[in-house]
């Protein structure tokens, strides 16, 4: 692959930068994003780990502050991303990919990289102590210099992986990207939330037998402290946005956006009926297929924790989303919806009809008419949750690992503690 630093069209790089402004990154030099490093919430007396801050990795972060004894500091991946992204093709860019292209770039391009991160690393140590990097997957492009940096100055380079490959389509898709790219973790190591992605991961050969532990996410922590306790007639018919193809089901999914927008109107309380996106710019695909849902009443949200809005929840509609998956961990009740290409192999579903303890824990609404009269009861209050705690826990167990006597951020100070030298 040609390693070369293309020349960019004036105006677009204009446009570029404009746009980086508006996000917020500004155009950064090495010295001046260490600058940006968050900092504050460091104590003295712990070893500190510099994250590439990024939506849900933060909400980890959020919860790993409040139960270890190790400080994170935050800087903005996408900011990080922009010192090197001059330097690669946008063709170039490509996760898992660019691993291979990097360890065979040419010298000058590659050692300029590297010169940059390295003088990120250095300003940003300089400001206060490091003990380890942190980053959320084990394979996005930019990270590759990262993880050479870290190598050079002795610092572990870790992740807490935000993927999790717990069924056999994203197993089989990870297998493959693997075979495809050559690709080989070279960093220290990865925590990862569950023990079939452990396995699926070391499995594909590209990380090291010993790298790769399970502690979970730290984000369902919060599920050891609280219970949900919503009055019943303010709770919350919630859909949890499931369009996009790697999801398996995007007909299936227009189907039940419009059976939520008219139960929302025919309940004649729409705005206790709330739609969670993973990100707002998804909205325009939702207003494509389902018009009236501009006009209809019902909640849209992108920010804010879910599991503020799943403790409101009276059902929670979801399919292959980790979101209706942690549903298992509320009093309300779990609606998959189960036609057109949702229909799928058990192996291919988080949660599917066709297991008989699903189907004791989960309705499974055959058409979008059946989808919106279990939203019409759920709106009423009478609408079930299916299965004990224990059988509904076990269900979230399948997929992610939780434990309700401990943390899954005291997992993850022990994992980074193995590799961290501090007194």
């Amino acid at each position: 692959m040609n390693f070369a630093v293309h020349s960019l069209n004036p105006a677009l790089a204009t446009v570029q930068r404009a746009s980086m402004r508006m996000l917020g990154l500004g155009c950064f030099t090495a010295e001046a994003l260490a600058e940006q490093i968050d900092f504050s919430a460091c104590h003295e007396g712990r070893p500190t780990l510099l994250c590439m801050s990024r939506a849900v990795f933060n909400s980890d972060i959020g919860a790993l502050r409040t139960r270890t004894n190790l400080n994170y500091a935050t800087v903005s991946a996408a900011a990080f991303e922009s010192l090197l992204a001059p330097h690669v093709p946008p063709s170039e860019r490509l996760q898992t990919y660019f691993n291979a292209a990097f360890a065979a770039a040419g010298d000058g391009t590659k050692r300029k990289m590297l010169d940059i991160v390295h003088r990120f690393l250095n300003a940003a140590i300089a400001r206060h102590p490091i003990h380890a990097v942190a980053v959320a997957n084990t394979d996005y492009w930019q990270d590759e210099v990262l993880k050479d940096v870290c190598r050079m100055l002795s610092l572990p380079f870790l992740v807490l992986c935000r993927e999790n490959y717990a069924v056999g389509h994203s197993q089989e898709l990870l297998k493959t990207r693997i075979r495809q790219s050559k690709f080989r973790f070279r960093g220290t190591g990865v925590a990862v939330a569950s023990d079939i992605t452990r396995d699926t991961m070391l499995a594909s050969g590209a990380y090291e037998p010993d790298s790769v532990s399970t502690v979970g996410w730290p984000r369902f922590d919060t599920w050891l402290d609280r219970q949900a306790d919503a009055v019943p007639d303010e709770k919350l018919i919630v859909l949890i946005a499931y369009q996009q193809d790697g999801y398996l089901a995007p007909r299936n999914f227009t189907g039940a956006l419009n059976a939520f927008v008219k139960a929302a109107r025919q309940s004649g309380t729409p705005e206790r009926f709330v739609i969670k996106l993973k990100k707002m710019a998804h909205l325009k695909d939702l207003l494509l297929s389902c018009p009236r849902l501009l006009f209809s009443g019902v909640k849209i949200v992108a920010s804010g924790p879910l599991d503020d809005l799943l403790r409101r929840a009276a059902a929670v509609v979801g399919y292959n989303t980790t979101g209706v998956l942690e549903a298992y961990l509320t009093s309300a009740a779990v609606v998959v919806p189960w036609w057109d290409d949702a229909v799928r192999p058990g192996r291919e579903c988080l949660i599917s009809a066709l297991d008989e303890d699903d189907r004791r824990t989960a309705h499974f609404p055959l058409s979008p008419d059946e989808l919106c009269a279990l939203l019409l009861r759920a709106a009423r209050g009478d609408l079930p949750a299916l299965g004990d705690r224990q059988e509904r826990l076990m269900r979230f167990r399948k997929f992610v690992w939780i434990d309700m006597h401990s943390s899954a951020s005291a997992r993850f100070e022990a994992f980074a503690r193995r590799y961290i030298a501090y007194p």
